[in-house]
């Protein structure tokens, strides 16, 4: 045998073992890590050509939407509660005024009942001094204006009962 015959069998094993290489290290790349960061040169042509790059792209930029849409409904909503607590803190300053005002109004009434020489039974002399006892006092905003509004409600119905009673008197 001469040596250019047994050079021909190794020759068409390298050419069988590269023509099975080549396509193994091709698809090697697609089925590595998408990530840019992970991959060699082989998986980030895989990536850019089977389009995992533009998924990872995709995916992230969902999540960006999603994180942006969040905030904003996050935002609004403190809006809205900041919105709510300036109402209530002036509705709550208004019953505080009001309150006073009808206090002093108590206390104007029953002096003037008492200077004409009309007597006050002795239940609205309690519901007198109650009312004038009273200071709706709360940490809790709702429930400091709901005891406001009724102490308010109350103290009108008791100047309307004493205006009644120095008019009569």
């Amino acid at each position: 045998m001469t040596a250019s015959r047994r050079s021909k069998p190794w020759r068409r094993r390298c050419a069988y073992l590269a023509s099975m290489a080549v396509p193994c290290l091709l698809l090697s790349g697609c089925a590595g890590d998408a990530d840019p960061a992970e991959g060699g040169f082989i998986e980030g042509v895989g990536g850019l050509v089977g389009g995992g790059y533009q998924r990872r792209i995709d995916a992230r930029e969902a999540a960006v939407d999603d994180a942006t849409m969040r905030g904003e409904t996050l935002s609004a909503a403190q809006q809205q509660a900041a919105a709510e607590q300036a109402r209530l803190d002036a509705e709550i300053a208004d019953l505080e005024d009001e309150h006073a005002s009808l206090k002093a109004s108590i206390v104007r009434l029953r002096a003037e009942i008492a200077a004409s020489g009309s007597a006050i039974d002795t239940a609205t002399e309690r519901e007198i001094d109650d009312a004038l006892a009273s200071t709706p006092d709360s940490s809790d905003v709702n429930a400091r204006a709901l005891a406001l509004r009724a102490a308010v409600l109350k103290s009108r119905r008791l100047v309307d009962s004493l205006s009644q009673l120095a008019t009569a008197g």
